[in-house]
């Protein structure tokens, strides 16, 4: 690395200081120690582009103030008193830019030095530099706007170069080549040439926030330069937290690792997925790894009003092409989704401009010097010509249920929060990265001492994130605390199921029957057998209101249960497995189809559960190596449960006559699921009552008399 690039790094480095270029305050000879310049430029123009009294007629006051004139008399004059009066303005120009060529007035400071310092950084020529200086200085000051307007109310590609290289004593060529679009000026975004014949301001469109940062006081680099790029804050995750993500993530770690300053073109990398998933806290770490600095490209202006795409490329254009001039860098692009436009969604006057083709967008993948990684949270809509410029595509999905999990952890620091407790909510795939380190910052700031206040802090503040998203989960189905399968009426021996499962490692049941019957006990104790998490997706889980999100959700839940190794139940089966012959939208059809091309792959366990099978499409039956119904309770088994249940409550057996009086009224309740003793045994628990058998038996008769078949059961004690 030479001396220039040192200083570079160490101006980049430095940043905005305590005031920015924004919210400095305007220095009052910064135009002024310009003025003789704009002079210069001014009486070329108007002597060499057209006869000066013409030019002087149409530039009116402000011309006549920037050159010095008299001004004309209060007075009504006739029209060829006015005219005299400006042929010897002309003629007094004239006699003037001879004067002001011999005195050689040159660009002052702290403009001067400004641009300087960007044409280094930059590959700037002297051309360049005038030219900005030139189109920064007529916003200032309206005499040399009006010079501009005098010379031309219009201009064309031709008439602009031909007047600044009069106005710079350049040839019109030299002055050409520098505002070609190929051109190091134009490529780098500093400037843009509006097409067709415009005002001067108008055809030559600067960077916003560029006049503003250059005609201040003489700034580093990196203060000039803030508004476009800056240097990115270190991660705050690290790659613990996306196991999942390991393999792809050290193949594009060494690849950019290979290239760092290498200088090669049309680097280009692409990051997406849902929000919150940790996408540019991903991008930071991937900089960090691959030993490169990382500079990110701001989504909005210093008012945080939301730039435009065309604006937001110009400052990526820059970035790439200062950054690649120094030691090896990585240049962050979040928000990537707006940049590259839908061809079928209908676009703005404001969007057509010269970076708003799909040849523009193209070229600026394959030439762009630095390493760049895009960000974006969706990508369906990114044409193919585009997609396949990128070198990688790597798509973060939500973290797993142990990585949640131990986020959760981490953003309640010294709160005694339940094991249990962190373990449910790690179930929830719609916590992110992102809104877990919210939550939990609140929750810490608002003084949090204890545990039970943490959690239930946490849980309020999740409901009220899912709640404004649109997103209700179905919340955590409980590990049953007295599951065992001999209290289960199927049609296989479960433990058998079970050993079978353990021996094989693999395998697709589908457990179906009424609510109640212990499909979702069985597999919580299935997972447990297996020593394997258990991974439950409800309907609510995985259906989306976007077309195809529902599709992809469905993806991601396998692809999570073969990462952790977990049994995966899909809860509510029928709301995705629905008979395809009653499809009426395509969508319909086509998450089936997603569901059963995943469980044709899937290596895991999986277990399906379902009230009504008869809904369920047919080809679905056949991908289902066990078939298991549940049962409404034998006899037996209902005495059982109600002994089990008895003892909880008085912590005693069931005497003689009790158990003769329970054998009989339950023989008569045919309809009884191993939930309607828990639902008992819960009504207990928030009564409060001391109940006895026969206060337990009216409880049992009401859960079995509200049921669909309920009335049909001849209940008595008589």
């Amino acid at each position: 690395m030479n001396e220039s690039q040192q200083t570079r790094v160490i101006e980049l480095a430095e940043g905005p200081v305590a005031t920015s270029p924004v919210s400095a305050l305007l220095q009052t000879d910064s135009v002024s120690a310009c003025r003789p310049l704009m002079q210069l430029w001014a009486m070329r123009m108007i002597t060499h582009g057209t006869r000066p009294e013409h030019a002087l007629a149409k530039g009116g006051p402000a011309l006549d103030a920037l050159l010095d004139l008299p001004p004309p008399p209060t007075f009504d004059l006739k029209i060829n008193d006015e005219a005299e009066r400006l042929k010897e303005a002309g003629r007094m120009v004239e006699e003037r830019l001879a004067q002001a060529e011999s005195s050689a007035a040159v660009l002052a400071d702290p403009l001067a030095r400004n641009l300087s310092r960007l044409a280094k950084a930059a590959g700037l020529s002297d051309v360049d530099q005038e030219v900005l200086a030139a189109a920064m200085l007529a916003r200032i000051d309206e005499g040399l706007q009006a010079a501009f307007e005098a010379v031309s109310q219009r201009y064309s590609e031709t008439s602009l170069a031909r007047t600044l290289a009069h106005a710079f004593g350049r040839g019109v060529e030299e002055v050409a080549a520098a505002l070609d679009w190929r051109s190091t000026l134009c490529r780098s975004g500093l400037i843009v040439l509006d097409s067709g014949g415009k005002p001067f301001l108008e055809k030559m469109m600067l960077m916003a926030g560029m006049t503003r940062a250059f005609t201040r006081a003489v700034a580093p680099l990196g203060e000039l330069l803030w508004l476009a790029f800056r240097r990115a804050p270190a991660p705050i995750l690290g790659f613990e937290h996306f196991p999942h993500l390991q393999e792809p993530l050290g193949v594009l770690i060494r690849y950019l690792a290979t290239i760092a300053g290498q200088a090669r073109a049309g680097v280009n990398v692409l990051i997406f997925g849902k929000p919150g998933v940790g996408k540019t806290e991903l991008a930071r770490l991937i900089a960090r790894e691959s030993g490169m600095e990382a500079f990110e490209v701001p989504a909005a202006d210093p008012r945080n009003y939301a730039m435009r795409r065309g604006e937001r490329l110009r400052m990526l254009s820059l970035a790439q092409r200062v950054l690649a001039r120094g030691p090896a860098s990585l240049v962050l692009f979040d928000e990537a989704d707006d940049v590259f436009l839908d061809p079928w969604v209908p676009r703005s006057l404001d969007d057509y401009s010269p970076t708003s083709s799909k040849g523009w967008t193209n070229t600026q993948l394959e030439e762009n010097a630095t390493p760049t990684v895009w960000i974006a949270n969706r990508v369906s809509h990114l044409d193919a010509a585009y997609l396949r410029r990128f070198d990688m595509v790597l798509e973060v999905t939500p973290p797993t249920r142990k990585v949640r999990a131990g986020l959760i952890r981490s953003s309640l620091p010294g709160l005694a929060v339940e094991s249990r407790w962190v373990e449910r909510n790690a179930e929830n795939p719609h916590l992110t990265p992102a809104l877990i380190e919210r939550i939990g910052r609140v929750v810490c700031a608002s003084g949090a001492i204890d545990g039970k206040i943490a959690e239930r802090q946490f849980d309020l503040l999740a409901r009220g994130a899912f709640g404004a998203q649109e997103i209700f989960s179905g919340g955590h189905y409980p590990e049953p605390a007295r599951y065992r399968p001999e209290w289960t009426n199927t049609n296989v021996d479960l433990n058998r199921v079970c050993a079978g499962l353990r021996t094989r490692g693999k395998g697709r049941l589908l457990l179906y029957g009424p609510p109640g019957t212990g499909k979702t006990a069985f597999a919580h104790h299935l997972a447990k057998e297996l020593d394997r998490p258990l991974l439950v997706r409800r309907s609510s889980d995985l259906q989306s209101m976007w077309l195809g999100e529902t599709e992809k959700n469905i993806v991601r839940a396998f692809c999570e249960a073969s990462e952790e190794g977990a049994v995966l139940m899909l809860d509510e089966a029928d709301s995705f497995l629905q008979d395809r012959r009653g499809a009426v939208r395509s969508w319909e059809v086509s998450q089936v189809n997603e569901l059963l091309a995943q469980m044709e792959c899937f290596e895991g366990v999986l277990v399906c559960a379902t009230n009504s099978i008869e809904r369920l499409d047919a080809a679905s039956l056949r991908r289902f190596a066990m078939k298991i119904e549940f049962h409404f309770l034998t006899l037996e088994q209902r005495m059982a449960l109600f002994a089990d249940l008895f003892n909880q409550v008085k912590s005693e057996p069931l005497t003689s006559p009790d158990f003769e009086i329970t054998r009989r009224i339950l023989g008569e309740l045919t309809n009884l699921t191993p939930g309607d003793f828990a639902a008992t045994r819960q009504r207990v628990e928030i009564v409060g009552d001391e109940a006895g058998v026969s206060k337990l038996l009216e409880m049992i008769r009401e859960e079995s008399r509200l049921k669909p078949d309920g009335q049909k059961t001849v209940i008595g004690f008589g």
